[in-house]
């Protein structure tokens, strides 16, 4: 069953884009780490941030002047070089989602209710195990972990 179990869980991840599914596994079993669903939310955001054409497209929904903005700003400099610094610009602001997850509780906003990120299972139900320590792995993650050119 332990057997299967890796194969079908490594399968989830090579599927999903990883390129060492096995250690992820590894972890996720011997140390009931949520794995799977900790790389499919780095991967998400991770997706978010690699994507600067789609999110020019969508700036305009946010502020009627971003447009103008970025025309101005695209007649200035090079165009890889602006699309280089907005996904940079993307994946500080992922970074600080990441950091903000990853603290959980905002005991220093309101000491009474708390939340935190759960995995769920095949119903949509909690498994009870908390997704945490994204930070631990978002700084390699796209370099290290994904197939090149994958998209969700």
């Amino acid at each position: 069953m332990e057997n299967s179990r890796f194969k079908d869980l490594c399968e989830q991840l090579k599927a999903a884009g990883a390129i060492d599914p096995k250690s992820w596994v590894k972890s996720e079993l011997q140390e009931n780490i949520p794995q799977v669903a900790r790389f499919l939310v780095l991967k998400g955001l991770t997706d978010i941030y690699h994507d600067v054409n789609e999110n020019i497209g969508e700036m305009d929904i946010y502020s009627d002047e971003v447009t103008d903005v970025y025309q101005k700003l695209a007649s200035q400099l090079d165009n890889q070089e602006l699309k280089r610094l907005l996904h940079f610009y993307g994946k500080s602001v992922i970074g600080k989602v990441i950091d903000m997850l990853d603290q959980g509780y905002l005991y220093d906003v309101n000491a009474k209710v708390g939340w935190s990120l759960m995995e769920l299972n095949e119903q949509g139900e909690t498994t009870d195990r908390l997704i945490q320590g994204l930070h631990e792995d978002f700084l390699e993650f796209d370099e290290s972990e994904l197939v090149p050119n994958t998209k969700a």
